[in-house]
C-alpha cells in the first residue's frame, strides 16, 4: 500500500473537510469524502472555489445538497504530495451544528466592529458562493447607501453619525429573515442577500424602511435627517454571468447596484 492510498483511507473516514490542491493551477488533486459531498462537480467551479479558499482562512457556507447549507471554517497550509511536489492542504471544521455559530461569526476577521454585521470580505465570499450555487437557489441582492452620512458627521458629530448607522441597521434587522445575509461593506454602504426571495418582496421591505426612517426624522434635528438610496437585483437560476471568477462576478453585481443607488440619490435632489 503506497502513502497516497493510505492517506485516502485515513482521511475518508474523518468527518472534516480535506482537500489537497495545486497552488499553481488551483486544481484539487484530492478531496476526501466530506469534501466531495459539498464541492462543485464542475472542474472550473472547483478550481474557482479553491482559489477563493486560498485567499486567506475563511468561514464559508456550502449550499450544495443541503437545504439550509453547511458552514465550514477553512484554513490551509503547504504540504508535499506525490514525487515530493509542493501542494496546499485545505482543511475545514464543520460549524453547522455549533450553538455558538454567531460567536464564531463575530470574530474580527469576519465582521464590522460597530454593527456586528459581516464585513466586506465576508460579503464578497458569501455573494460568490450564492452566484456559484444559483442553479440550486435563486436569490435577490440589495445595496443600500445612507444619504448624507458625511454631512451628519460634520454637522452633528461622529456619535450622531454612528446613531444614524445603528438606527438603519436596527430597522433592517427587524425587517429581514434570519436566513437573510446582512453586511456592511463600507462606511455608509450595506449589502444584503435574500435567498429564495423575489424583487417585489425586497421593494416592500425598503419602502417600510423608508417609512420608519421618516418617523424617526419627526423627532430628529433637521440637520440629521435619515434616508437611504438603494439598488435591488434578482439573480435567477439561469442568469448568465460572464466574468471568469466569482469575485469578478460579485464586483460586477455590486457595481450595477451602486449605479442604481446613485440614480435614486440623484432623483431625490431638488
Amino acid at each position: 500500500m503506497d502513502d497516497v492510498t493510505l492517506w485516502r483511507q485515513l482521511t475518508d473516514s474523518l468527518p472534516v473537510f480535506i482537500c489537497v490542491a495545486d497552488p499553481e493551477t488551483n486544481n484539487p488533486v484530492y478531496c476526501n469524502h466530506s469534501a466531495n459531498e459539498i464541492m462543485p462537480k464542475n472542474e472550473k467551479e472547483r478550481r474557482s472555489l479553491v482559489a477563493e479558499m486560498l485567499t486567506q482562512p475563511v468561514l464559508i457556507k456550502f449550499f450544495a445538497y443541503q437545504n439550509d447549507g453547511k458552514w465550514f471554517k477553512l484554513s490551509h497550509t503547504e504540504c508535499k504530495w506525490k514525487n515530493d511536489k509542493n501542494m496546499v492542504l485545505i482543511s475545514g471544521t464543520d460549524y453547522s451544528d455549533s450553538v455558538n455559530l454567531s460567536e464564531v461569526l463575530a470574530a474580527t476577521d469576519y465582521t464590522d466592529k460597530l454593527t456586528g454585521l459581516y464585513n466586506r470580505h465576508t460579503a464578497l465570499n458569501l455573494l460568490a458562493r450564492h452566484i456559484r450555487e444559483r442553479e440550486l437557489c435563486s436569490f435577490t441582492v440589495c445595496y443600500i447607501d445612507l444619504d448624507g452620512l458625511r454631512d451628519v458627521n460634520e454637522k452633528a458629530g461622529y456619535n450622531e453619525g454612528d446613531r444614524y448607522i445603528l438606527t438603519v441597521v436596527d430597522i433592517l434587522r427587524r425587517a429581514i429573515r434570519q436566513t437573510d445575509i446582512f453586511t456592511r461593506i463600507g462606511g455608509d454602504e450595506f449589502f444584503l442577500i435574500f435567498p429564495k426571495c423575489k424583487t417585489a418582496v425586497i421593494e416592500n421591505i425598503m419602502e417600510m424602511v423608508e417609512h420608519k426612517l421618516s418617523l424617526v426624522n419627526n423627532s430628529n434635528d433637521p440637520k440629521t435627517a435619515y434616508s437611504v438610496s438603494y439598488g435591488i437585483m434578482e439573480i435567477n437560476m439561469d442568469e448568465p454571468i460572464h466574468n471568469e471568477t466569482p469575485f469578478m462576478d460579485a464586483g460586477m453585481i455590486l457595481t450595477k447596484l451602486e449605479k442604481m443607488s446613485l440614480e435614486m440619490k440623484k432623483e431625490k435632489k431638488p
